[in-house]
């Protein structure tokens, strides 16, 4: 999803994973799926580079056009044949900005089994950038209240080593009941974190901390940042739950409830 609300903070983490959805152009209403950003570059998809699209069960791949390229007639005709396109990354434009943007449209998108509007989980690799369906039906929530995040990091101030955190924040957690200065406790199990509000009926503040340790759960309190409600996870909880830098995780939400719970990405067959 585009700027999921749940994940403000993870901006430049430079993860190798990402998220996307199928949007359509203007007028004609053509399927369309668009990477843009400075992040390109490193990975060689820079201004006017050009990039064979595939389309995949489920996905596309896009592979740069190295210096190996003989003959550009060749290569159209081997792309047609293969049912894709031969796109090129031009210069965008937003805000005085310029960064690289790479664009395929057309409705061999959707011969794929993509349909407009689906989450794509990305992964990227030098050269080669490969998208994919997720399947939010496998999941307990429907799509509505079910948000794809990474686990993202920061830079602890003694050490100044890079630890894993997860970061939860966004008028979505208000809706769900999580509002700033509630308590959050926190259950960890292989592959799932669930955040659970406690509420006034719980009793005492001391009896809430006897319960967690007795239970092996954090604590964490809901955080006003900038009028927005925010929830920071980090330590040792992440690793109980088997969950690392890099990792993706669906969030699903009900009322006083968010379960996260990690996405095994060999699922998506990516190469």
């Amino acid at each position: 999803m585009n700027k999921n609300e749940l994940e403000k903070g993870n901006a430049g983490n430079n993860l190798k994973t990402g998220f996307l959805t199928v949007t359509c152009t203007g007028g004609k209403k053509t399927a369309k799926i668009a990477i843009t950003g400075n992040s390109l570059i490193p990975l060689g998809f820079e201004h006017d580079v050009l990039v064979q699209a595939f389309p995949v069960p489920n996905g596309m791949d896009f592979l740069l056009c190295d210096s190996n390229i003989h003959k550009y007639s060749d290569l159209v005709r081997e792309i047609k044949e293969k049912g894709g396109k031969l796109v090129q990354v031009f210069e965008a434009r937003k805000d005085g900005e310029i960064y690289p943007s790479l664009i395929t449209t057309g409705d061999y998108i959707l011969n794929t089994g993509l349909s407009y509007g689906d989450s794509l989980i990305v992964r990227y690799a030098y050269g080669n950038i490969q998208v994919r369906k997720f399947d939010f039906t496998k999941f307990h929530s429907g799509k509505e209240h079910t948000y794809l995040l990474h686990v993202g990091y920061k830079t602890c101030q003694k050490t100044k080593k890079s630890i894993s955190i997860i970061r939860l924040s966004g008028k979505i957690l208000s809706q769900h009941g999580f509002e700033p200065d509630a308590l959050v406790s926190v259950s960890a199990e292989s592959g799932v974190l669930t955040f659970n509000l406690e509420d006034e009926g719980i009793g005492k503040y001391s009896e809430i901390v006897k319960m967690a340790r007795q239970k092996r759960q954090r604590l964490a309190q809901v955080r006003n940042m900038h009028g927005t409600p925010y929830i920071g996870l980090s330590g040792s909880i992440l690793k109980r739950a088997e969950f690392e830098t890099g990792d993706v995780f669906v969030a699903c939400c009900k009322h006083g409830q968010i379960e996260a719970r990690k996405v095994d990405l060999e699922q998506f067959h990516f190469s």
